[in-house]
């Protein structure tokens, strides 16, 4: 189980609730936080919020049920400590971890994936030849939604869906699945594989490759910003995340959203709002998980950040991410969750869990957190 973090800054104590000035105004952060409540609504089953300030702990909101039999019954608070999974904030993440990679390799980010990519995948030459900004800023061609490792196989052999414009497909996250195990030791990995084929048994292979992945992302990123044992496996947080909720709908829940660990690097990690808020905090305010420069180019060049998400504010430049999950199978009132994360000018800092969905209805993240704070300047 991923450890609960008490302070953003392992070692920095204190709360820091205190206004900030931007030329002739001044950032309330207590109207962000009545700001958002009123974006949210009353609405939503349950959700929590971490507001953070130069990367320490400032507020929070925590409202409704995360879990319930019926929405009548007895249900566990959703509060900041409650996991959820993070669903596309996951890419934020893998982007960290590849940019870092790469750079300690030496491997150019214009590199070509080809020597990253199992063999017996067999992709098109097209495929070998997209680059790994490519990948991380979903212009590479690629168009599949699913991650499973079949289909990922199926679009690296099919070659390229389209244009090399961007068009938004979790297969480019999907893919580091594979290829951060091959950056962080490509002669091991394929030793490995012509291993796992001359023997017949690539499944295996692949679960080598999950389990690989987990382990780098630990080490890259969740154990430099204080994190231990993050999951993608909701087995191993039983009975601590959210249920997925339809709003209005008395028995329309799903318990959670599963087991990702074959299918994760788009999506599926298992985080509580406070964690989210975690890495954030240590990615925006500090150089623990990428040095001063590699995150100027993450942020110039949108790696793992969303243009639609990354907003322009009276203050400067933001950069977010949302992540949404929906249980199609119970369509028009579908349950789901959905999540945000923003670095804002100033210092402030945002990470929203929610876990109930309108029918089935996303609601405009990045739009609802950018009015609360550009409403929040006083």
């Amino acid at each position: 189980m991923a450890a609960t973090a008490a302070l953003l800054f392992a070692g920095v104590a204190g709360c820091k609730k205190d206004t900030l000035k931007s030329n002739d105004k001044t950032f309330n952060i207590e109207k962000f936080k009545q700001n958002l409540k009123v974006q949210l609504g009353t609405s939503i089953v349950g959700y929590s919020v971490v507001i953070s300030k130069d990367g320490q702990f400032a507020d929070s909101i925590q409202y409704g049920n995360a879990t319930a039999s019926s929405f009548s019954s007895a249900s566990t608070p959703m509060t900041m400590n409650t996991y959820i999974n993070i669903a596309s904030v996951t890419k934020t993440l893998t982007a960290i971890a590849a940019i870092k990679m790469l750079n300690e390799k030496g491997i150019l980010i214009d590199s070509k994936i080809e020597e990253y990519l199992p063999a017996y995948w067999n992709a098109t030459t097209a495929v070998e030849n997209i680059t790994f900004k490519e990948l991380l800023t979903h212009t590479s061609g690629l168009r599949e939604t699913t991650t499973s490792y079949d289909s990922l196989k199926a679009q690296c052999a099919r070659g390229l869906d389209g244009s090399k414009s961007r068009s938004y497909a979790n297969c480019n996250f999907a893919l580091f699945r594979a290829i951060l195990p091959y950056i962080d030791n490509l002669t091991a990995m394929k030793s490995n594989e012509n291993a796992a084929v001359g023997s017949n048994n690539t499944t295996a292979f692949e679960t080598l490759l999950s389990q690989r992945y987990l382990t780098l992302m630990q080490q890259n990123v969740f154990t430099p910003a204080g994190l231990s044992n993050v999951t993608c496996n909701d087995a191993s947080i039983a009975g601590l995340q959210t249920n997925m909720f339809s709003e209005g709908l008395a028995m329309n829940i799903i318990s959670t959203s599963g087991n990702w660990t074959e299918t994760c690097a788009g999506g599926g990690y298992y985080l509580t709002t406070l964690q989210m808020a975690n890495v954030m905090a240590y990615l925006g305010h500090s150089t623990t998980l990428l040095s001063a420069a590699q995150k100027t180019v993450m942020n110039a060049e949108l790696y793992g950040w969303d243009p639609e998400d990354s907003p322009t504010t009276s203050a400067g430049k933001a950069y977010g991410k949302d992540g949404a999950l929906i249980w199609t199978g119970i369509a028009p009132n579908s349950p789901g969750l959905q999540t945000y994360v923003c670095n804002y000018p100033k210092g402030i800092d945002v990470a929203i869990s929610i876990n109930s969905l309108s029918g089935s209805n996303f609601r405009n993240m990045s739009t609802l957190a950018l009015t609360a704070y550009e409403a929040s300047w006083d």
